[in-house]
């Protein structure tokens, strides 16, 4: 793992204190989450399946990203008007075989221990 400094300061505490001042709080628990709706985001879902990401920015986080979401996550989005937004460093979604599988929730439960993982819930558009 290589990791980016300058002047001292690592990359990864830049960016979460950036998005820590944009309105994402500490995610400590994957189990209990209790997140903020901070203004100015929003995650935006096309007719494509092309998914868009605006945070307090001019220009979106995330810009008409191809993704292939489960059906159920669509409708949960579009039931509750909102998604969990979670962000933090060195995240890992994939084993090392490179397939999703239960390697993702302990993933981001080891990023939340080490107070390494941020989130919001996000407003939700399709």
């Amino acid at each position: 793992m290589l990791e980016f400094a300058a002047a001292g300061t690592r990359l990864k505490d830049v960016m979460m204190a950036s998005l820590l001042r944009m309105g994402l709080s500490v995610v400590g628990d994957v189990d209990r989450i209790a997140l903020p709706r901070p203004r100015g985001w929003s995650v935006e879902l096309d007719g494509g399946g092309d998914l868009t990401v605006r945070w307090p920015h001019r220009s979106p986080l995330i810009d008409h990203l191809g993704v292939q979401l489960p059906e159920v996550w669509r409708i949960a989005a579009t039931r509750n008007d909102t998604v969990v937004l979670v962000a933090g460093c060195d995240v890992n979604l994939f084993g090392p075989s490179r397939q999703r599988g239960s390697h993702e929730r302990g993933g981001l439960s080891d990023l939340a221990a080490r107070g390494d993982l941020v989130g919001a819930a996000i407003g939700f558009r399709q």
